[in-house]
């Protein structure tokens, strides 16, 4: 088991207030669930919604990459009422209560502004969500925020997205595969061999970087999070390789388990299946060892 290195679719709430010229109608705002209430029926209103899936950008260090749509609306008038007008302009968008959107290592920066046409205005942000908070699988939805005058309309936004529903988180997997394609076609032969070694990989939430997977011997666990001394998350960014490290370091276990005697390491369990602590810190060492020697050869 490796441990620290050295050793979809989003949900809108829509906010709504007179943004009209010279209509400001007095407005109750109400929020719970998804919907939002105005006493006034006639107040204009902003919405944004999510265009489609989130995509992993890789880029751009395998972003999270939505694309959005923010629109400016007036709902339909009592017979009489004055049109409604105004709806184009400058919308800002804003992010509140995280930190998701910092223009770091490839994310978008925010605030930024986007400028309605007829109404209509489409944008794209990209995430590099590092660390879910403790006890959490993933990190918290970021919060954005769109203003045009006094309307304004926000959403969340998950992290860390299973677009695909495979069980698997998609930048980790993006990742895992660029990894495993790499070392597969290598030109150094212990590299392939023992990458071609692993019948399958799985997400394994509950390791800190990786683990073999005891029931299944020749599959290797990789987790999303993998600390480093300082506290940094080192697989959302493959920061130092440390990934590709995890990943080399597991699959060492299974080629040793599946050509045993070949690395001249004790066996781990003696007579009785009483386990031999000395022998897995040796093995241990030896996939550490293996890992730091090849994890740039897959950078």
């Amino acid at each position: 088991m490796r441990t620290r290195p050295g050793r979809g679719q989003t949900r809108a709430t829509r906010l709504t207030r007179g943004a009209c010229s010279g209509w400001w109608g007095a407005l109750v705002l109400l929020v719970a669930g998804t919907g939002a209430f105005a006493a006034d029926a006639s107040a204009p209103q902003l919405h944004i919604e999510q265009i489609g899936s989130t995509w992993v950008d890789a880029r751009n260090n395998y972003a999270e990459t939505a694309r959005f749509q923010v629109r400016a609306s007036c709902p339909a008038g009592e017979p009489g009422t004055p049109p409604c007008s105004g709806l184009d302009g400058a919308v800002e968008i804003t992010e509140a209560g995280s930190n998701v959107y910092n223009g770091r290592h490839g994310a978008t920066g925010l605030p930024m502004r986007v400028d309605l046409r007829g109404g209509r205005a489409q944008f794209t942000l990209r995430s590099l969500a590092a660390l879910p908070a403790a006890g959490a699988a993933r990190p918290a939805p970021a919060r954005i925020v769109a203003r045009l005058g006094p309307a304004s309309a926000q959403m969340t936004v998950a992290q860390w997205v299973d677009a695909d529903g495979d069980g698997r988180i998609d930048w980790l997997a993006r990742r895992i595969e660029r990894v495993l394609a790499a070392g597969r076609r290598s030109a150094i032969a212990p590299l392939r061999e023992t990458l071609d070694a692993v019948t399958r990989w799985r997400q394994s939430p509950d390791a800190d970087c990786g683990r073999v997977i005891p029931e299944h011997p020749t599959e290797v666990g990789v987790g999303p999070v993998c600390r480093n001394a300082a506290g940094q998350n080192t697989h959302r960014l493959n920061t130092d390789n440390q990934l590709a490290a995890t990943l080399l370091h597991e699959a060492r276990h299974v080629w040793v388990y599946r050509n045993p005697g070949r690395a001249g390491l004790p066996r781990i369990y003696g007579p009785g299946r009483v386990l031999n602590e000395q022998a897995v810190r040796a093995h241990e060492i030896d996939a550490e060892a293996f890992a730091r020697r090849y994890r740039d050869a897959l950078h």
